[in-house]
């Protein structure tokens, strides 16, 4: 949060935000606080973290099972440290998305000062990168939601204004930190690094140390504590689905008319290039930003994107317009006043209709009605932020829930989530006692003392391990009746380890696993480690193992 202070008031100081800039930002903070929401996945994370700061049960999902099914490491310490401070959720996710808009708000003025030929001179103060970035529904929707997503939309900034500043140490410690943030944004790391080196003409040692010190120490706690090298989410999401992923594709960047976009910087490049050459325009900086957009656009159409609207893409979407920056200032050095003025209303026009814009998964524009998951359709297998935003599901969160309903607290108020909610809740056994099969990861929060089966396989060892058709993106409904039968078996045999041997042994167990014993005793050894790092780092190399349910195979 301080790289993200220091850089919002540098630019105050140095970088002269017009008024029209200062516009986008106010109008963006605004729609960012309409668009609230929280993605389901979210309450994964907040399980996690009240296992560990409140209930003192660990980094676990189930008590005594070690098992990671969390995607991002560095959220779930910024929720942990939080949460230390009895943070409520909402208000907490809210405060870093508001945080994040600023503060890529501040890299995309100075990413835009750096691409105007001449910057120190004038800047007319148009900046269409921001307009089009910050005025944008699906970016907007995704500074909530509850998961990382508005760290990745900020790495996506930084890593921007790291290739056009390459000597600047606080951008070259934020950028080291994407690998902990998302496990693929290693890449466009490791592709950063190489420039940083080039350019400075040695090592970029800030960008080393500070992913050697969140990755490198993740790692070897993940030995440690998860006797595994990747997080589960890998093994589940894990498949090749380029069709659905170019639909994906299309989902994200025609909604926004992005190739529309691209088209209009392109002929503005060519123009300003008859007044300025490669070098002065930074032809080079620009593809290198689109380059490392690229390894993620192939990562997620080859797994098919995601079941939300733009989330997986937040990272090169960023990174894609903002090296689109300075294109119309420096075309406007070489124009009339008068064309200068008309620039100033088109870009005011750019800004209407990017606010206007919203996804075809939506019969109604969400910025006239908030709970635009009545008016949502899935489209092509993807859903919109809208479906989870309706009533009964999330409030706004200037709207305090007192507790209601016979859970004791509303599931989607600011109340559910406050600390002394979450007591409350993990203290009522009698209603919260029962051990439960369940796809919602809302409702595995609220069952705060139960053993919870995701029957989604989102936190579950074995199902995330088990090899079945996959319905649209992370979903895969084969699960769920086998989520049914692994939970009647675990509640007659036990969630210890050795359960499933038993039932095996026993002839009691599901067809599915008894095929497949020896991946289940490979799987528990990974669940009911003992801690100890040289056996742990054993495990973790021994490779994965899988469940077949539709014929016993040998682990691989």
């Amino acid at each position: 949060m301080g790289i993200i202070l220091n850089a919002f008031l540098a630019t105050l100081r140095q970088r002269r935000p017009s008024s029209f800039e200062i516009a986008i930002l106010l109008i963006s903070l605004g729609l960012l606080s309409w668009y609230n929401w929280l993605l389901d996945d979210a309450y994964i994370y907040f399980r996690y973290v009240d296992n560990l700061v409140i209930f003192g049960q660990g980094l676990v999902y189930n008590p005594g099972e070690y098992v990671e099914g969390f995607s991002s490491p560095l959220w779930v310490l910024l929720l942990t440290l939080l949460r230390a401070m009895h943070a409520n959720y909402m208000h907490a996710v809210i405060a870093i998305g508001l945080l994040s808009c600023a503060a890529i708000w501040s890299l995309s003025v100075l990413t835009n000062r750096q691409l105007i030929p001449g910057s120190d001179e004038q800047h007319f103060g148009t900046n269409m990168p921001l307009v089009y970035l910050l005025l944008n529904y699906g970016v907007l929707s995704y500074f909530t939601s509850g998961v990382e997503t508005p760290l990745v939309l900020l790495m996506g900034a930084c890593y921007a204004a790291a290739v056009l500043i390459p000597r600047n140490i606080w951008l070259q410690v934020a950028i080291g930190l994407a690998p902990a943030i998302r496990h693929e944004l290693f890449i466009p790391y490791a592709m950063l690094l190489v420039w940083l080196w080039l350019h400075n003409h040695r090592l970029p040692w800030a960008a080393l140390v500070s992913c050697g010190v969140t990755l490198g120490g993740y790692e070897a706690f993940r030995i440690w504590y998860y006797a595994d090298l990747f997080p589960l989410t890998f093994y589940l999401k894990n498949e090749q689905l380029w069709s659905q992923g170019l639909l994906y594709l299309g989902d994200t960047f025609l909604t926004y008319y992005t190739p529309l976009y691209l088209l209009l910087a392109a002929a503005l490049y060519f123009f300003a290039a008859r007044f300025h050459d490669n070098e002065t325009l930074r032809l080079k900086e620009r593809l290198f930003m689109l380059l490392l957009a690229l390894p993620i656009l192939i990562y997620v159409t080859r797994i098919g994107g995601d079941g939300r609207h733009l989330r997986y893409l937040a990272f090169p979407f960023v990174l894609i317009i903002l090296s689109t920056g300075g294109l119309l200032e420096a075309v406007l050095k070489n124009c009339s006043a008068g064309v200068k003025r008309g620039a100033g209303v088109w870009v005011i026009l750019l800004a209407i209709a990017t606010i206007s814009f919203y996804p075809p998964q939506l019969s109604v524009h969400p910025a006239r009605v908030r709970e635009a998951g009545r008016y949502h359709t899935m489209v092509n297998n993807v859903n919109d932020a809208a479906l989870h935003r309706t009533a009964g599901w999330i409030q706004p969160f200037w709207r305090e829930q007192l507790p209601s309903t016979q859970w004791g607290w509303q599931f989607g108020s600011a109340g559910a989530l406050e600390w002394r909610a979450a007591v409350e809740r993990y203290g009522d056994k009698a209603t919260y006692g029962n051990d439960i099969a369940e796809s919602w990861c809302k409702s595995a929060y609220i069952m705060a003392p139960a053993y919870v089966v995701h029957s989604l396989g989102l936190t579950e060892p074995y199902l995330a391990r088990t090899r079945v058709a996959i319905d649209r993106p992370a979903h895969k409904y084969g699960l769920e009746p086998l989520a049914d039968e692994l939970l009647a078996m675990r509640q007659q045999y036990g969630f210890g380890p050795g359960a499933l041997g038993k039932a095996i042994a026993a002839g009691q167990s599901a067809d599915w696993l008894a095929g497949n014993e020896a991946a289940v005793e490979a799987i528990e050894r990974r669940v009911f480690n003992t801690h100890s790092f040289t056996d742990n780092l054993r495990t973790a190399f021994s490779g994965s193992a899988w469940i077949y349910p539709d014929e016993a195979q040998p682990t691989p």
